[in-house]
């Protein structure tokens, strides 16, 4: 019998990578964690799949030694080989564990906090420096950082997002707000609309975009897609062909929910156990009504980079962030306007890439976006 022993910090994705490294191997988990972690054991538990009738949890105070070694000595350790994941310990954690658990005979690893790299702590034989095997899904990474999932469904193909892209970049993105903003009031409706009796102008662009309606009648999923998850689409299907994903390493229009709090999220993406969020935004500025009753066209950018920045911060969701938008943003130097200074710098502080027009034009790599650091 073989036992994984892992020590419960905030951190948790240390730890799910070691249980899926292990898995099959391994017949009981046992989860050490401290009165504040109680709750990342069971989001362990549950992200993983794992039987309870296989897992014990053990309260331990992480920065007692005295405590740590009165719990280790009453703890009932049997016969069975043991693993330990030192990774998410505090340091008397460390200590006592590695004292204990080397009299054990235990098999002690140490993720090094690179992309798939892990250490054979101890004992000091063979190979020390080792790598991933072991697969972590999106599901996976989030239910182990608290949250629930409910995932997104495509509504067309890759053909129809890239007629869509090379529509909507062939002229300035303002010069569809007019097409954006017809059915953006509609997302959430359960109203159809029937196709000819649409303004001769919106028939005539779906029809040169090869849009396909059923029964001749819009409904709400066209609605959203028309008004700018076509763009999220697009993302999805570059981003998944770039970097060779599976279907469940990447998603797109999946709502996640922690602590009763709802968030919708456009992309998100696993790469090396890495997470990716892309906010797509069609367009940064939008008609807004003014005091007078006028429309006045405004940037809704700052507000864009508020709510990407609020998601880490106050749901701990720890994630590669950025803003794509076919808004331009640049100037032909591939330096930001002058409008929108001030967004990048709030941006890099908040360590959020903005991606527009120009970056994604004439060739998109995301690997070359992805690593630029503005």
């Amino acid at each position: 019998m073989k036992t994984l022993v892992s020590l419960v910090s905030d951190q948790t994705i240390p730890n799910l990578e070691l249980i899926k490294e292990f898995e099959g191997e391994v017949d009981k988990y046992l989860f050490f964690h401290s009165e504040k972690t109680s709750r990342q054991a069971d989001w362990l538990i549950q992200a993983a799949g794992l039987d309870d009738t296989i897992c014990h949890k053990e309260e331990i105070d992480p920065f007692d030694v005295n405590a740590i070694q009165n719990t280790l000595q009453s703890y009932p350790f049997g016969d069975e080989d043991f693993i330990l994941n030192i990774t998410g310990g505090t340091k008397p954690w460390i200590i006592v564990f590695l004292e204990k658990f080397k009299d054990l005979g235990a098999e002690i690893y140490y993720l090094t906090g690179k992309p798939r790299e892990y250490m054979k702590v101890f004992p000091r034989k063979g190979q020390s420096n080792l790598r991933l095997n072991g697969n972590i899904t999106l599901s996976e990474y989030l239910i182990a950082n608290g949250f629930s999932v409910k995932a997104g469904m495509l509504h067309k193909d890759q053909e129809q997002a890239d007629r869509f892209f090379r529509k909507f970049t062939s002229e300035p993105i303002e010069n569809f707000i007019w097409f954006i903003e017809c059915f953006r009031p509609l997302r959430n409706s359960n109203k159809t609309i029937e196709f000819n009796n649409l303004d001769l102008p919106f028939q005539q662009l779906l029809n040169e975009l090869g849009y396909e309606v059923e029964d001749n009648k819009l409904n709400k999923y066209d609605f959203k897609y028309l008004s700018g998850d076509w763009l999220e689409e697009w993302t999805y299907y570059k981003v998944k062909e770039e970097f060779g994903l599976n279907e469940d390493e990447i998603s797109t229009g999946s709502y996640i929910t922690k602590e009763q709090t709802p968030n919708e999220m456009d992309v998100m993406f696993l790469l090396n156990h890495q997470l990716y969020i892309i906010e797509c935004k069609t367009a940064v500025k939008e008609n807004k009504e003014q005091p007078d009753g006028s429309l006045k066209l405004t940037t809704i950018l700052g507000e864009t980079i508020y709510k990407s920045d609020a998601l880490r911060s106050k749901l701990g969701l720890f994630a590669n962030s950025s803003i794509l938008t076919l808004s331009e943003l640049l100037d032909e130097n591939m330096n930001p306007t002058q409008s929108f200074i001030t967004h990048f710098d709030r941006a890099q502080l908040s360590n959020i890439k903005l991606i527009s027009k120009r970056r994604l034009l004439p060739e998109v790599s995301f690997k070359q976006i992805l690593k630029q650091n503005k």
